[in-house]
């Protein structure tokens, strides 16, 4: 049923999705891949208590390639959701930050005119400190 489906998908529609959404695409081929190994490695592998497990070169070598690739897999997975769960907070932290920069400018506009009427004022004042020096230098 599953092939019948795919065969009469459009394939150039899915190689884009597939494209575009690349890491949504690896994932489901991660977990996928996850399947597939405990799958396989149920039939192969132990469950940690030693009383099945394999005796000849090729089932441990099977074994060793089953659990390298389930570890590595479940990394993959792990990171994948990681990054999935971090990313908003990322998001957020940079309009966080956007903001905090919009304030820091505004305090610095702020700063800046009032320096600039301190300025203006400290001139008014030194002008009419020397009108009342001459008036008195006067009398």
């Amino acid at each position: 049923m599953v092939y019948r489906r795919l065969r009469r998908s459009d394939y150039v529609a899915l190689g884009r999705v597939v494209i575009a959404r690349r890491a949504q695409s690896t994932l489901v081929f991660a977990v996928l891949a996850a399947l597939i190994v405990l799958e396989v490695s149920s039939l192969m592998g132990t469950v940690g208590y030693g009383d099945r497990y394999p005796v000849t070169t090729l089932g441990r070598i099977i074994g060793i390639v089953v659990i390298i690739t389930g570890v590595g897999l479940f990394s993959g997975i792990t990171s994948f959701l990681a990054q999935w769960f971090l990313k908003p907070r990322v998001a957020d932290d940079v309009a966080a930050d956007k903001v905090v920069a919009a304030q820091v400018q505004v305090l610095r506009d702020e700063l800046a005119q009032r320096d600039r009427e301190y300025r203006l004022a400290l001139e008014e004042l030194k002008a009419q400190l020397a009108a009342l020096s001459r008036s008195e230098a006067e009398a």
